[in-house]
Protein backbone atom coordinates (compact mmCIF):
# COMPACT_ATOMS: atom_id res chain seq x y z
CA UNK A 1 0.00 0.00 0.00
CA UNK A 2 1.50 3.61 -0.99
CA UNK A 3 -0.51 6.52 -1.68
CA UNK A 4 -2.41 9.00 -4.34
CA UNK A 5 0.68 11.83 -2.83
CA UNK A 6 3.33 10.02 -4.79
CA UNK A 7 1.15 10.96 -7.95
CA UNK A 8 0.59 14.42 -6.56
CA UNK A 9 2.33 17.88 -6.80
CA UNK A 10 4.08 17.13 -3.41
CA UNK A 11 5.61 14.39 -5.45
CA UNK A 12 6.93 16.18 -8.21
CA UNK A 13 4.00 14.34 -10.66
CA UNK A 14 2.19 16.37 -13.63
CA UNK A 15 -0.27 17.97 -12.89
CA UNK A 16 -1.44 19.13 -16.30
CA UNK A 17 -3.05 16.15 -17.07
CA UNK A 18 -5.31 13.28 -15.76
CA UNK A 19 -2.59 10.27 -14.32
CA UNK A 20 -4.65 7.27 -15.24
CA UNK A 21 -3.40 3.83 -13.08
CA UNK A 22 -3.55 1.80 -16.06
CA UNK A 23 -1.72 3.93 -18.19
CA UNK A 24 1.92 2.55 -19.87
CA UNK A 25 4.97 4.33 -18.12
CA UNK A 26 3.86 4.66 -14.56
CA UNK A 27 7.06 3.31 -13.30
CA UNK A 28 9.38 5.99 -15.46
CA UNK A 29 7.25 8.57 -13.99
CA UNK A 30 7.42 7.73 -10.72
CA UNK A 31 11.35 7.22 -11.52
CA UNK A 32 12.09 10.71 -12.89
CA UNK A 33 10.00 12.19 -10.21
CA UNK A 34 11.89 14.52 -7.86
CA UNK A 35 10.48 16.61 -4.55
CA UNK A 36 12.57 18.60 -1.97
CA UNK A 37 10.32 16.77 0.67
CA UNK A 38 12.10 13.87 2.36
CA UNK A 39 9.21 12.02 2.80
CA UNK A 40 7.78 12.22 -0.45
CA UNK A 41 11.02 11.27 -2.13
CA UNK A 42 11.12 8.51 0.33
CA UNK A 43 7.67 7.31 -0.52
CA UNK A 44 8.59 7.40 -4.39
CA UNK A 45 11.90 5.82 -3.30
CA UNK A 46 9.80 2.69 -2.12
CA UNK A 47 7.62 2.03 -5.18
CA UNK A 48 10.29 1.67 -7.55
CA UNK A 49 12.01 -0.59 -5.02
CA UNK A 50 9.22 -2.78 -4.41
CA UNK A 51 8.76 -2.94 -8.21
CA UNK A 52 12.98 -3.85 -9.09
CA UNK A 53 13.10 -6.13 -6.23
CA UNK A 54 9.88 -7.97 -7.13
CA UNK A 55 11.07 -8.11 -10.59
CA UNK A 56 14.69 -9.56 -9.27
CA UNK A 57 13.04 -12.08 -7.18
CA UNK A 58 10.38 -13.48 -10.30
CA UNK A 59 7.33 -12.73 -8.24
CA UNK A 60 4.53 -10.28 -9.00
CA UNK A 61 4.05 -6.89 -6.95
CA UNK A 62 0.75 -4.58 -6.98
CA UNK A 63 0.85 -1.52 -5.49
CA UNK A 64 -2.50 0.00 -4.15
CA UNK A 65 -2.46 3.80 -3.81
CA UNK A 66 -5.31 5.07 -1.64
CA UNK A 67 -6.48 8.46 -1.87
CA UNK A 68 -8.59 10.64 0.54
CA UNK A 69 -10.86 7.78 2.33
CA UNK A 70 -13.57 8.50 4.35
CA UNK A 71 -16.43 6.90 5.98
CA UNK A 72 -16.12 4.32 9.25
CA UNK A 73 -13.94 1.58 8.47
CA UNK A 74 -15.35 -2.05 9.02
CA UNK A 75 -12.04 -3.37 10.46
CA UNK A 76 -10.55 -3.75 13.59
CA UNK A 77 -7.67 -1.48 13.19
CA UNK A 78 -7.89 2.05 12.57
CA UNK A 79 -11.55 3.28 11.67
CA UNK A 80 -10.86 7.05 10.39
CA UNK A 81 -8.77 7.98 7.60
CA UNK A 82 -5.80 10.53 7.60
CA UNK A 83 -6.38 14.05 5.40
CA UNK A 84 -10.02 14.85 6.92
CA UNK A 85 -8.42 14.12 10.53
CA UNK A 86 -5.45 16.80 10.00
CA UNK A 87 -8.26 19.48 8.74
CA UNK A 88 -10.19 19.04 11.42
CA UNK A 89 -6.83 19.00 13.40
CA UNK A 90 -5.63 22.18 12.69
CA UNK A 91 -9.15 23.78 12.62
CA UNK A 92 -9.31 23.66 16.16
CA UNK A 93 -5.86 24.67 16.84
CA UNK A 94 -5.95 27.88 14.98
CA UNK A 95 -9.99 28.09 15.56
CA UNK A 96 -10.69 28.33 11.61
CA UNK A 97 -10.51 25.84 8.65
CA UNK A 98 -7.20 27.22 6.60
CA UNK A 99 -6.66 26.53 3.17
CA UNK A 100 -2.96 26.04 2.35
CA UNK A 101 -3.64 25.22 -1.29
CA UNK A 102 -2.71 27.75 -4.60
CA UNK A 103 -5.31 27.53 -6.46
CA UNK A 104 -8.82 27.36 -5.96
CA UNK A 105 -9.37 24.60 -8.31
CA UNK A 106 -7.51 22.41 -6.45
CA UNK A 107 -8.62 18.78 -6.18
CA UNK A 108 -7.82 15.26 -5.10
CA UNK A 109 -9.30 12.20 -5.47
CA UNK A 110 -11.85 10.51 -3.03
CA UNK A 111 -13.32 7.13 -2.09
CA UNK A 112 -15.56 5.59 0.12
CA UNK A 113 -13.93 3.39 2.56
CA UNK A 114 -16.25 0.75 1.35
CA UNK A 115 -15.35 1.39 -2.06
CA UNK A 116 -11.33 1.03 -1.27
CA UNK A 117 -11.72 -2.23 0.18
CA UNK A 118 -13.99 -3.80 -2.14
CA UNK A 119 -10.84 -2.76 -5.00
CA UNK A 120 -8.48 -4.67 -2.53
CA UNK A 121 -10.97 -7.60 -2.81
CA UNK A 122 -11.64 -7.86 -6.80
CA UNK A 123 -7.33 -7.56 -7.05
CA UNK A 124 -7.09 -10.24 -4.63
CA UNK A 125 -10.16 -12.39 -6.95
CA UNK A 126 -8.66 -11.55 -10.40
CA UNK A 127 -4.90 -12.87 -9.04
CA UNK A 128 -6.80 -15.87 -7.05
CA UNK A 129 -8.59 -16.22 -10.47
CA UNK A 130 -5.26 -16.43 -12.78
CA UNK A 131 -7.07 -13.81 -14.51
CA UNK A 132 -5.57 -10.91 -16.31
CA UNK A 133 -4.60 -8.38 -13.26
CA UNK A 134 -1.77 -5.81 -14.62
CA UNK A 135 1.41 -5.96 -12.02
CA UNK A 136 5.05 -4.99 -11.62
CA UNK A 137 5.59 -1.79 -14.03
CA UNK A 138 1.96 -1.78 -14.83
CA UNK A 139 0.62 -2.79 -11.17
CA UNK A 140 -0.12 0.48 -9.96
CA UNK A 141 -4.08 0.76 -8.67
CA UNK A 142 -6.37 3.46 -6.91
CA UNK A 143 -9.90 3.41 -5.82
CA UNK A 144 -11.49 6.60 -6.64
CA UNK A 145 -14.83 7.55 -8.28
CA UNK A 146 -13.65 10.75 -9.23
CA UNK A 147 -12.04 13.83 -7.60
CA UNK A 148 -13.35 16.96 -5.24
CA UNK A 149 -11.75 20.29 -4.96
CA UNK A 150 -10.62 21.44 -1.42
CA UNK A 151 -11.99 24.24 -1.19
CA UNK A 152 -15.53 21.96 -0.78
CA UNK A 153 -13.91 19.36 1.70
CA UNK A 154 -12.56 22.68 3.95
CA UNK A 155 -16.36 24.24 3.50
CA UNK A 156 -17.89 21.12 4.61
CA UNK A 157 -16.02 20.52 7.45
CA UNK A 158 -15.89 24.08 8.62
CA UNK A 159 -19.81 23.80 8.38
CA UNK A 160 -19.38 20.75 10.75
CA UNK A 161 -16.96 22.39 13.26
CA UNK A 162 -18.64 25.62 13.79
CA UNK A 163 -22.45 23.89 14.02
CA UNK A 164 -20.29 22.05 16.82
CA UNK A 165 -19.18 25.56 18.33
CA UNK A 166 -15.50 24.06 18.05
CA UNK A 167 -13.95 26.91 15.85
CA UNK A 168 -14.35 30.26 16.59
CA UNK A 169 -15.61 31.24 12.60
CA UNK A 170 -17.02 29.13 9.79
CA UNK A 171 -15.67 29.48 6.79
CA UNK A 172 -12.22 29.37 5.03
CA UNK A 173 -9.66 31.21 5.39
CA UNK A 174 -5.55 31.22 4.26
CA UNK A 175 -3.17 30.63 6.45
CA UNK A 176 -0.13 33.05 7.45
CA UNK A 177 3.33 31.66 8.28
CA UNK A 178 2.46 31.96 12.14
CA UNK A 179 -1.24 29.96 11.56
CA UNK A 180 1.05 27.11 9.47
CA UNK A 181 3.23 27.00 12.37
CA UNK A 182 0.35 26.50 15.16
CA UNK A 183 -0.65 23.42 12.77
CA UNK A 184 2.25 21.97 12.19
CA UNK A 185 2.56 22.04 16.03
CA UNK A 186 -1.25 20.62 16.34
CA UNK A 187 0.16 17.81 13.45
CA UNK A 188 3.24 17.52 15.34
CA UNK A 189 4.68 17.99 12.04
CA UNK A 190 7.33 20.30 10.03
CA UNK A 191 5.86 23.46 8.93
CA UNK A 192 6.71 21.86 5.44
CA UNK A 193 4.90 18.79 5.56
CA UNK A 194 1.55 20.16 6.67
CA UNK A 195 0.87 21.13 3.13
CA UNK A 196 1.06 17.36 1.99
CA UNK A 197 -1.25 16.11 4.86
CA UNK A 198 -4.32 18.22 3.76
CA UNK A 199 -3.77 19.80 0.14
CA UNK A 200 -2.50 19.83 -2.97
CA UNK A 201 -3.20 18.96 -6.78
CA UNK A 202 -3.22 15.26 -7.36
CA UNK A 203 -5.03 13.99 -10.91
CA UNK A 204 -4.57 10.47 -10.57
CA UNK A 205 -7.67 8.89 -11.92
CA UNK A 206 -8.89 5.18 -11.28
CA UNK A 207 -9.04 3.02 -14.46
CA UNK A 208 -7.68 -0.02 -14.18
CA UNK A 209 -10.52 -0.95 -10.99
CA UNK A 210 -13.21 -0.85 -13.92
CA UNK A 211 -10.99 -3.90 -16.30
CA UNK A 212 -11.53 -6.17 -13.45
CA UNK A 213 -14.71 -5.34 -12.26
CA UNK A 214 -14.64 -2.62 -9.51
CA UNK A 215 -17.71 -0.24 -9.49
CA UNK A 216 -17.56 2.39 -6.88
CA UNK A 217 -20.71 2.88 -5.06
CA UNK A 218 -20.38 6.13 -3.92
CA UNK A 219 -19.69 9.10 -6.05
CA UNK A 220 -16.80 11.81 -5.22
CA UNK A 221 -19.81 14.49 -4.02
CA UNK A 222 -20.85 12.09 -1.91
CA UNK A 223 -17.68 13.04 0.22
CA UNK A 224 -19.46 16.22 0.81
CA UNK A 225 -22.79 14.94 2.19
CA UNK A 226 -21.52 12.16 4.63
CA UNK A 227 -19.17 14.80 6.04
CA UNK A 228 -20.86 15.87 8.91
CA UNK A 229 -20.99 12.00 10.24
CA UNK A 230 -17.51 12.19 9.04
CA UNK A 231 -16.59 15.21 11.53
CA UNK A 232 -18.87 13.35 14.35
CA UNK A 233 -16.51 10.13 13.59
CA UNK A 234 -13.22 11.80 13.96
CA UNK A 235 -14.50 13.45 17.44
CA UNK A 236 -15.95 10.15 18.51
CA UNK A 237 -13.15 8.26 18.17
CA UNK A 238 -10.99 10.86 19.18
CA UNK A 239 -8.46 10.69 16.09
CA UNK A 240 -7.48 14.28 15.79
CA UNK A 241 -4.57 13.59 17.55
CA UNK A 242 -1.03 15.01 16.32
CA UNK A 243 0.43 11.40 17.32
CA UNK A 244 -1.99 9.33 15.03
CA UNK A 245 -1.12 11.24 12.48
CA UNK A 246 2.30 10.65 12.62
CA UNK A 247 2.67 7.18 13.77
CA UNK A 248 0.23 5.78 11.05
CA UNK A 249 1.45 7.69 8.42
CA UNK A 250 -0.38 10.94 6.03
CA UNK A 251 1.38 9.85 3.03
Amino acid sequence: TSGAKAFSDHAGAPTDRAIADNESGLFELQKSQRTELPAMQQLLDANIRIIELSESLGVKSYIFCPCMVYGKGEGFGNQVSIQTVAIVSTAKATGRVRDLNKSDEAAWPVCHVVDNALLYIAILRTILSSGDCGHGRNGFYLASSGRVAWKDVYASISTALSKRGLIEASGVYPADDDFLARMAEALNSPKEMVAPQLSGECTFAAKYGYEIGWRPSFQPEHILEAMDDEVDLILASNSDKSERTQKKGAF
